[in-house]
């Protein structure tokens, strides 16, 4: 979406804004998501003219910058107020930090004026020696410099003036306009007059997705941010580790995302290895702890060990931590006090001294749940008994008295078992005079919430027994019920929204994440945990209870669906260019196989980011290459929602006056100038019309800044940032209407993909990838619904993992198609050699269920080096067709063809020396390679070198191979390894010999020597030319062996039907 499509989403929003400040000052604030946003103050009579002077400056700016926005806010100025600093500095004193309500001028023109978000973004009025705001002069300096071009200070005399102000405001994104609160509690965030079970939902997706997110390769987390400044938090604590592990396990129970399993995985494996230790006790038992920073052991920290350990557990059946929790129990046992129930909270390591009787109550609370929830578990009544003998204690000492959400989850987890009066008790009065403070609190606090729902719940068990419902007289349910309410409404102010992240240095790291605003706008694991956990249980109270139920825009496959029904056989590849590779046509040579003699109609999915593929696909159709029945199902066609663009306006070309067109030669092509000639834009159309766009470049100071890509509908589909030297550093991929769906991330300098953002209808973060794997894997279980498919691998970098976790989840068959040799490049035995890493996995591991070679010889010497493979091993070659012959006369006798990749493996320089050694006899001869690659250059420089320019020509991809097949006299192959060679089979069945190197695999199989064809050995160049020279020059002979191609040019039809059926026993 452009800029002017964003100022298009404001205006009218803007129009319909009341103010009372006599002036129109407008604030533009923009982002490309990446970086902290450009700032500009335009002041005017009425908001027309300010409106026309700030968005000329805006796209000024982006024209020199060459920015993207891809965030725009428009702040109005509403009511403004004159104080004197000593007047200001008093009530900063009194205000909590970072909660100053109102944006700041230090001219009165407005000149020089900051909104409330950048003051809070750029620490302005914050120090961390105070509790209250304070002004801080080396941040204002750092930050005027960027914003107003020269340092600033605040005001030095106590009777300077400066100017409070609040501001109206709109923010727009790709997806939609949103309206900014001015007033009450949720002054500065959106509006929100859908708030319910769907936002909840989107607001626990993103935040589970930022904790997944946060965890590394090893296994820690990213502990924090303090985003003002984009610094991580330098420390690390290992009990936060454990229990924001805990709560994003309680995030992904809702949706089951394959990549948060993994960073789960990691975070329990890196709990288990590194902070996790055991000690033997005195008794000889074995306990074990986990141990924090300082060599602590804290109650606290054995407790949230064993609550993630537990929920691991049961949500994925895996009780390989059993062993671990029963010795972290110990270690809990081993700090209870046996005559008083009470618990020891630190302890020395590895001494186990006690360190401090008492530091925080959470700990106590932490302690009983984890023990009462390991009960449930295992049904070990030890657990159990202990946390009765804490509670003696609790009560005892009167804990409520802290108001604390452990003691509350303890207590309601404790009432399910023990459903005691005295329980029930002090689980209400945990909440009984706390409500005030639930209600007012103008922070955040997410542990309130947390407080809040596990009393509900225990509350919702008492009014169901008509034995403690007596318990409830007096308590006031209506205030706790709006407490209740009022909190978790009150929570979404710590929410980092796009407008306000905006405003950050790193907005993007931060964005759909949570924060601690009178910290600095903190954002740590443990907040973020606080924040998740207390609005899944919200989200569950609001109805939504069934937490294998997503938010996501296509359904979740049901794993409960019987057996037998709505199967399908899905080919799994990665493209279908306008170019198609070898394994892509041998899969459409496949799919009409299945149709024309199996009666299956096989499903294709691709995964590469193609825009014209489903364009492609249909010309495949229409020229007969694959059947119509046939369906192309791809990963980004489906996420972008493409086929909505059926029917709907496509994009027009930006345009601005003042601005020029320059035709290009291609008439398709256009070159736009701006108003002093430099180039702004090449465009270019994907019809001669005009009528839809296919891309557009875009230009700044003489470079490429951006290129934007048009579906086959003519709407903006994917817009690709580009760094200084020309290479993508992000993409963002739009739906048809224009909301942003997914963001990918690129490393420049390798050309890899780090990350793919995956975001929802709100536009908030719904799901990352590390990985395309990744999102494979999510796509297919929204696309594959049920069990007993089967799936044949044709590309296994691009589909491995993913069909391996589908199939994790529910059974399918996986049919693994080896498309090369075995072995990888470089290496010689077959039996013995390196493997070719596309197939490794396969071909060592026990997921796959059968593997296809395509030669009887490489099926043979797969058994010889895995005798013990727990998959069935066939070799079914591709099916050739039988086409109709021509005259042999009427072919060209001095044209030779090669149907080649021009790849080093495919040593096209063989080809080549064959061609100096055969011209010296026969002159006449010529030789058409047709193909692309990556070695088109390097091999025309050989050509020119060797003199070859008029007999060797590079002829380019084609599509009518038939037709130059049946004109050619002989085919070549000279490649170092094949599994197959398609380009062989084809050679053949159009009655056209080939000469072949005797490689693994394929040639052999289908080249009888001296008859269909020449089988040279490997290398050979001189026998190759001298056998070839003979051939050719006796026309008979030829003709002999172009009808013996026809003959064996076709392999039995049956046997190989027969074991395609034996393959694919599903069917």
């Amino acid at each position: 979406m452009s800029l002017s499509d964003l100022l298009a989403r404001v205006r009218p929003l803007l129009d319909g804004i009341e103010v009372q400040s006599p002036h129109c000052t407008l604030f533009f604030s923009a982002s490309d998501g990446t970086q902290r946003a450009h700032v500009q103050i335009v002041r005017a009579a009425d908001l027309g003219q300010a409106w026309a002077v700030g968005t000329a400056r805006l796209r000024r700016w982006q024209r020199q910058s060459g920015v993207r926005p891809v965030w725009l806010r428009v702040d109005r100025v509403d009511q403004v107020r004159e104080w004197s600093w000593a007047q200001l500095e008093a009530c900063l004193r009194t205000t909590k930090r970072n909660y100053l309500r109102y944006g700041l001028a230090l001219t009165e023109d407005f000149s020089i004026a900051l909104l409330e978000e950048e003051l809070g973004a750029n620490a302005l009025l914050y120090d961390n020696r105070f509790e209250h705001a304070v002004a801080n002069d080396a941040n204002l300096a750092r930050y005027a410099k960027q914003r107003f071009g020269r340092a600033l200070s605040w005001p030095q005399r106590a009777d300077e003036p400066i100017w409070t102000f609040t501001t109206r405001a709109v923010f727009a994104d790709a997806r939609c306009v949103h309206l900014i609160e001015h007033q009450g509690p949720y002054a500065g965030y959106r509006q929100v007059p859908d708030w319910g079970e769907r936002l909840v939902r989107a607001l626990i997706d993103s935040a589970t997705d930022y904790l997944a997110r946060q965890v590394t390769a090893s296994g820690a987390y990213d502990y924090g941010w303090f985003p003002c400044f984009d610094r991580p938090i330098p420390t690390y604590n290992a009990l936060r580790h454990a229990s924001s592990t805990y709560a994003l396990l309680e995030g992904w129970e809702l949706e089951r995302l394959p990549a948060q399993l993994q960073a789960i995985e990691r975070a329990l494996d890196y709990l288990q290895r590194r902070l996790i230790h055991p000690h033997v006790l005195a008794d000889g038992s074995q306990a074990a702890f986990l141990r924090d920073t300082g060599d602590e052991i804290k109650l606290g920290g054995n407790a949230v060990s064993i609550l993630a350990l537990v929920k691991y557990t049961e949500l994925t059946g895996n009780r390989r931590y059993l062993p671990l929790m029963e010795a972290l129990a110990r270690g809990i046992l081993f700090m209870q006090k046996p005559d008083s129930g009470a618990f020891v909270h630190v302890l020395d390591c590895p001494g186990l001294s006690v360190k401090e009787e008492t530091r925080i109550i959470y700990y106590d609370g932490e302690a009983a749940f984890a023990l009462v929830r390991l009960y449930g578990l295992t049904q070990d009544e030890r657990w159990l008994a202990a946390v009765e003998r804490a509670f003696d204690h609790f009560i005892a000492a009167r804990h409520w008295q802290a108001h604390d959400h452990w003691l509350g989850y303890c207590v309601n987890e404790l009432t399910r078992y023990r459903p005691r009066a005295r329980y029930y008790r002090f689980g209400l009065d945990n909440v009984r005079d706390h409500l005030g403070f639930v209600l007012e609190r103008i922070t955040t606090y997410p542990t309130l919430l947390e407080l809040m729902m596990a009393a509900r719940s225990m509350i919702e068990r008492i009014q169901g027994d008509p034995q403690m419902v007596h318990l409830l007289d007096g308590f006031d349910l209506k205030t706790f019920q709006r407490a209740l309410e009022h909190r978790a409404r009150y929570l979404l102010n710590g929410f980092f929204w796009p407008e306000l992240a905006m405003f950050f240095q790193n907005p993007g790291r931060i964005v759909g994440s949570c924060f601690i605003r009178h910290h600095s706008y903190r954002v740590r694991i443990d907040d973020v945990e606080h924040y998740l956990s207390g609005y899944v249980a919200y989200w569950k109270y609001l109805g939504q209870a069934d937490t294998g139920r997503a938010l996501a825009d296509a359904p979740v496959a049901d794993a409960s669906v019987p057996e037998g029904e709505d199967r399908h056989c899905y080919f799994c590849n990665e493209d279908f260019g306008t170019r198609l590779t070898g394994i892509e046509r041998s899969a459409l040579k496949r799919a009409n196989l299945f149709v024309k003699h199996l009666g299956i109609v096989p499903r294709v999915l691709s995964l590469k980011l193609n825009l014209s593929v489903m364009e492609n696909w249909a010309h495949y159709q229409r020229i007969g290459w694959v059947d119509e029945r046939v369906a192309l199902f791809n990963l980004y066609e489906d996420l972008l929602r493409i086929a909505e663009g059926e029917g709907l306006p496509p994009a027009t070309l930006p345009w601005q006056p003042g601005w020029t067109q320059q035709a290009v030669a291609q008439r398709a092509h256009l070159r736009v100038h701006d108003e002093q000639g430099r180039l702004l834009m090449y465009v270019v159309w994907r019809d001669e019309n005009r009528q839809r766009l296919a891309y557009i470049n875009h230009f700044a100071q003489g470079k490429k800044i951006r290129r934007d890509h048009f579906n086959r509908f003519g709407q903006l589909a994917l817009s690709q940032q580009l760094d200084e030297q020309g290479r993508v550093v992000r993409e963002d991929g739009f739906t048809p209407q224009g909301r942003v769906r997914l963001i990918r991330f690129w490393q420049a300098q390798s050309g890899s993909l780090t990350r793919i953002l995956l975001l929802n209808e709100d536009g908030l973060p719904h799901a990352s990838f590390d990985a395309e794997d990744g999102l494979a894997g999510w796509w297919l279980t929204r696309l594959v619904a049920t069990q007993d498919n089967v799936f044949l691998i044709d590309k296994h970098r691009a589909w491995y993992r993913p069909l391996c976790e589908l199939k994790r989840q529910r059974r399918q068959r996986l049919v693994s198609i080896i498309h090369s040799c075995h072995i990888g490049a470089g290496q010689d035995d077959l039996l013995t050699g390196r493997l070719n890493g596309h197939y490794r996995a396969a071909l060592t591991g026990q997921d796959v269920d059968a593997c296809v070679v395509l030669t009887a010889q490489q099926r043979d010497d797969l058994r010889l080096r895995f005798p013990q493979a727990s998959y069935a091993l066939k070799a079914i070659p591709h099916l050739g067709e039988r086409v109709a012959r021509v005259d042999f006369h009427s072919r060209d006798p001095d044209l030779l063809v090669a149907f080649v990749r021009l790849a080093v493996e495919k040593r096209i320089e063989d080809m080549l020396q064959i061609m100096v050694r055969l011209l010296q006899r026969h002159p006449g001869k010529r030789l058409h390679i047709y193909g692309e690659g990556d070695q088109r250059q390097a091999i025309k420089a050989q050509i020119d070198a060797l003199g070859l320019q008029g007999q060797v020509r590079l002829m380019g991809y084609v599509e009518n191979v038939g037709d130059i097949l049946d004109r050619a006299s002989f085919s070549l192959l000279t490649s170092r390894r094949e599994a197959f060679s398609l380009a062989v089979q084809e050679s053949l069945n159009h009655g056209c010999p080939v000469l072949a190197y005797d490689i693994p695999y394929g040639p052999a199989s289908m080249i009888e020597h001296g008859r269909n064809g020449l089988l040279i050995a490997d290398g050979d160049i001189e026998v190759a030319a001298q056998m070839l020279g003979e051939v050719i020059s006796a026309p008979e002979r030829l003709q002999t062996m172009s009808q013996e191609a026809y003959e064996r040019g076709c392999i039995d039809e049956n046997r190989i039907l027969e074991s395609w059926r034996e393959v694919i026993t599903c069917y």
